[in-house]
């Protein structure tokens, strides 16, 4: 089979199935989570505040810049069964520095939303690649300013998770560590599916 044939082969079962299993499309400023400029402003400036930060220093007025695009996202019952099916698929955790505690979903590698888009053409193949990305949850920026950096540079497929690690693991998801990571003695989540594989 093709390279080509392949691409075009994945891309549609991953349609498919994101739209028989929850994928969404809608403007951000309309639809939860964080829909509102004075939420999503309110909680930049709580990160400001509590960690002096050179990661989240204008983050209120990112916010409203992203709060203006439109934008994919995938619930976690969609997310779940793209995993479990093996779709063809990259997973991209936005989280970087000391907001990495080393938790991905399964799949899943760390990718920065300042990465240039040369560090970007050497971790995704082609621009109509399917990619999900993420961070911590609803209120974490990250994930949202990756997928629009991956946007302008040309990719084409691109969705959000927005509930993050945090809504993986609270619905009972098993997790991987990162290489390099301490795996946490406390690491189970509801209904004990929680905990880290190795």
């Amino acid at each position: 089979m093709s390279h080509l044939r392949r691409h075009w082969l994945a891309l549609m079962l991953g349609v498919a199935t994101m739209a028989a299993f929850g994928l969404t499309a809608g403007v951000v400023a309309g639809e939860e989570p964080g829909s509102s400029v004075k939420e999503a402003e309110g909680s930049a400036a709580k990160e400001q505040e509590g960690s002096g930060s050179k990661e989240v220093e204008g983050s209120a007025s990112k916010m409203k810049e992203l709060l203006k695009h439109t934008y994919a996202e995938v619930n976690t019952e969609a997310l779940e069964i793209l995993v479990r099916l093996k779709v063809p698929m990259l997973i991209f955790d936005a989280r970087t520095g000391k907001y990495d505690d080393g938790r991905r979903i399964p799949g899943a590698r760390q990718l920065s939303p300042e990465a240039t888009d040369r560090q970007v053409a050497g971790v995704v193949e082609s621009t109509e690649s399917l990619i999900v990305v993420y961070c911590i949850n609803v209120e974490c920026p990250l994930s949202r300013m990756l997928y629009l950096r991956l946007k302008k540079f040309g990719y084409k497929n691109v969705i959000e998770y927005p509930y993050g690690i945090e809504g993986w693991v609270k619905a009972g998801n098993k997790y991987e560590m990162a290489e390099g990571s301490e795996v946490e003695e406390e690491g189970s989540g509801p209904k004990g599916k929680g905990s880290a594989e190795k």
